[in-house]
């Protein structure tokens, strides 16, 4: 704990001050973002993201099918060049000084030749003031690379796009139920 003193001068000229202990919480591994599942053909590239809030320094460790995957620390996980052997079940272990936390498994599918475009499914995000992500939206095919759509909340009612292909606003309802336009 530190101890901080504040002084000042009253209108007399004499120096009136004030002490107070001041404790900094660090705080364990929280994920905001669980990586989604992925669906890409084989040849293709493939990326798992997790979002982590909590005390620096965060260790990040991916794993697939439970096995350590060798200097892959980051929040990002890439893989390149994509084979049948990439298949599985992906997971992220985040550790600091105060706890660790391990995020849900999500699987990388490998495509056939002739899949459908189709969308992934969204995860459960947590949203606050400071941080206003509310939804990414995956598309994939066997031609086109995934499609991100991201959103922030804007206070007063708007959502506003922020990054993807053509939708620009998003506008929600009460029940949370929205309504895609362009700008």
């Amino acid at each position: 704990m530190a101890t901080i003193t504040i002084s000042a001068l009253d209108s007399s000229g004499k120096e009136q001050s004030r002490s107070f202990g001041l404790t900094v919480m660090e705080a364990p591994p929280i994920i905001q973002l669980q990586p989604l599942d992925r669906s890409a053909p084989i040849g293709a590239d493939a990326t798992f993201i997790v979002r982590v809030t909590g005390s620096t320094p965060l260790v990040f460790q991916w794993f697939h099918d439970d096995i350590l995957i060798p200097n892959a620390a980051s929040e990002t996980l890439s893989l390149q060049n994509i084979t049948q052997a990439d298949a599985g079940s992906y997971h992220v272990k985040i550790v600091n000084s105060v706890g660790s936390v391990t995020s849900s498994d999500a699987q990388l599918i490998i495509q056939s030749e002739n899949t459908a475009p189709r969308f992934l499914p969204i995860a459960d995000q947590v949203v606050d003031e400071d941080n206003p992500l509310v939804i990414f939206l995956l598309t994939e095919d066997a031609d086109r690379p995934a499609q991100r759509l991201l959103f922030t909340l804007e206070p007063g009612g708007t959502r506003k796009h922020r990054h993807g292909p053509s939708v620009r606003t998003v506008d929600l309802d009460a029940n949370g139920t929205g309504r895609a336009g362009k700008l």
